[in-house]
């Protein structure tokens, strides 16, 4: 819905919504998605933002075992990335990071 172009259906939570980061949010039942009995909802925040985008994404480009994947930025969503294209098949999985000069890295 957020990048939608209709002005009807333009109708992001928290964006042209109200209640994005709202303690309690209305929201339409076509919108909700079940969680599982062991997830809890930090779980089920990071599986619709960080997983969601990207499998939706994988999957418009149709990642198979005919692919390499290169995976530029190791955050959250790269690393969700990395994790689904071998889930959906991908031959190869590389990823970078930038590694600003004058910074450590965490092993020294």
């Amino acid at each position: 819905m957020i990048s939608c172009t209709s002005d009807q259906y333009r109708r992001a939570y928290g964006w042209q919504r109200d209640g994005g980061m709202a303690e309690y949010l209305l929201a339409e039942e076509k919108d909700l998605v079940y969680l599982p009995e062991p997830l809890t909802y930090s779980d089920g925040a990071q599986v619709a933002c960080g997983f969601g985008t990207v499998y939706e994404g994988l999957e418009k480009i149709g990642i198979s075992g005919n692919d390499d994947v290169l995976v530029t930025g190791l955050g959250p969503v790269g690393l969700a990335t990395a994790m689904l294209a071998r889930a959906l098949g991908a031959r190869r999985i590389a990823g970078i990071e930038v590694i600003l000069s004058g910074s450590r890295s965490p092993n020294g």
